[in-house]
């Protein structure tokens, strides 16, 4: 587990994303029956789409509601934090979202409260996938232009110290099983 701050819970990508599939299946069996549960449902479908895109929470949610609108999977939307000429990035809705999820779409405060509810913050899920693609060797600068990082420095300093504690692990198991002879 990395902690370089309060926005990195040091969230397994892989084991987020799976939690997030189980959930939204759950809430779309509940969907049909009920309407908080479809909006929960879309909630969920806003969180996968931070996770995978390493997005900002508002970022996926305005593509999952361009989405719901167009129906189109990649679409582009302001970069947060920007406030001098903001760019456009590129979100990419998971295969798992259909477009009948994500019909009653909450509002972004009910979205944190959904990420709260399953024991994470949403700004944890964007370092995540930034963990993931860390340790994929993904070079910095192209971890910058999916995540639209404006200062390097920062997330270099951030994936550099995930690549160090990996590799502390790795080297120490290794050593571990070389000397029990295995």
């Amino acid at each position: 587990m990395v902690d370089l701050g309060t926005w990195d819970r040091g969230l397994d990508y892989e084991q987020t994303r799976l939690m997030l599939i189980r959930e939204i299946a759950w809430a779309r069996h509940r969907a049909k029956h009920d309407k908080r549960a479809r909006r929960r449902l879309a909630g969920l479908c806003v969180l996968l789409t931070q996770l995978d895109n390493a997005a900002r929470i508002s970022e996926a949610h305005e593509a999952v509601s361009i989405f719901a609108r167009t129906g189109q999977r990649e679409v582009e939307v302001r970069v947060r934090k920007q406030r001098k000429d903001p760019e456009k990035r590129l979100v990419v809705i998971p295969p798992e979202v259909r477009p009948e999820d994500v019909r009653e779409l909450p509002s972004l405060d009910a979205c944190r409260m959904y990420a709260f509810r399953l024991g994470i913050n949403t700004h944890s899920l964007r370092y995540a996938r930034i963990t993931d693609l860390a340790l994929k060797k993904v070079q910095p600068q192209i971890i910058a232009r999916i995540t639209h990082h404006r200062k390097l420095d920062m997330l270099i300093r951030y994936t550099q110290e995930v690549a160090a504690r990996e590799l502390l692990r790795r080297e120490i198991m290794h050593r571990k099983i070389r000397e029990a002879g295995l």
